[in-house]
């Protein structure tokens, strides 16, 4: 899954952006979207581990577990999960930042299976927090061009 935001005026900032010698544009362009995938990947995590979950319980290692039901964010256990979730800028890729769980069950619970129903978790956080993450995105390019007084 891959989301597309479009930010108005944003031909304009590049244009001053680029007066900008001391900093190539890609590296506040970078900083910006990092900015906004924080956000996404603090709400992922939130998602998971806080919040009260309605599902089954059930008893592992001496200790109840109640797990999520059907459409809530999974219930964190191990905290493999939470672990996994990262931002990162994939190699070559110029203006690119993903947020994604590598744990090897993340897109199982994200999209469900033929024998579960999905828990989304990643999907929820990019979605309901669609204006502080263009927030942080502005934010931080705000503070790029003060910081070299344009």
């Amino acid at each position: 899954m891959s989301v597309n935001i479009e930010v108005r005026g944003l031909d304009k900032l590049l244009r001053r952006l680029d007066r900008i010698e001391q900093m190539p544009r890609t590296t506040a362009m970078n900083r910006a979207l990092t900015a906004g995938a924080y956000v996404v990947e603090t709400n992922a995590k939130l998602l998971i581990n806080t919040g009260t979950k309605s599902g089954n319980a059930y008893i592992r290692g001496g200790k109840t577990h109640v797990a999520s039901a059907p459409g809530e964010a999974p219930a964190t256990d191990t905290g493999m999960l939470v672990n996994s979730i990262s931002t990162y800028s994939p190699l070559g890729a110029m203006n690119t930042v993903v947020v994604g769980a590598t744990a090897e069950y993340a897109v199982y619970l994200e999209f469900g299976t033929s024998r579960m129903e999905a828990r989304p978790f990643m999907r929820p956080a990019l979605q309901d927090n669609l204006d502080n993450v263009v927030k942080a995105i502005k934010n931080e390019l705000s503070r790029a061009l003060m910081e070299y007084g344009i």
